[in-house]
């Protein structure tokens, strides 16, 4: 694969599943868009935790646990949203 392509690789993951949930909240669907968006949080996540840090390209913002953390946050808040508000 090539070197670019693979380090761009997540990123592009996570945006593609970020842009189906803003889609579905364009849409009037608001919960499962927000859901969609929290899943492509844990998705980031999981690639930062699973992914060499030197092929995680631009996912990598900060420390991996800094990452880790903060992509899980937002997704619990995001779902919990979704989940809880009426």
């Amino acid at each position: 694969m090539n070197p670019l392509l693979r380090r761009r690789l997540p990123i592009i993951i996570v945006l593609v599943i970020v842009l189906v949930g803003l889609g579905l909240i364009f849409l009037g669907h608001w919960r499962r868009g927000s859901v969609v968006i929290g899943v492509a949080a844990l998705v980031g996540s999981g690639l930062r935790v699973g992914i060499a840090e030197r092929d995680v390209g631009v996912l990598a913002v900060r420390s991996k646990q800094f990452d880790i953390g903060f992509l899980v946050t937002i997704a619990a808040v995001f779902i919990g949203l979704a989940v809880f508000a009426n």
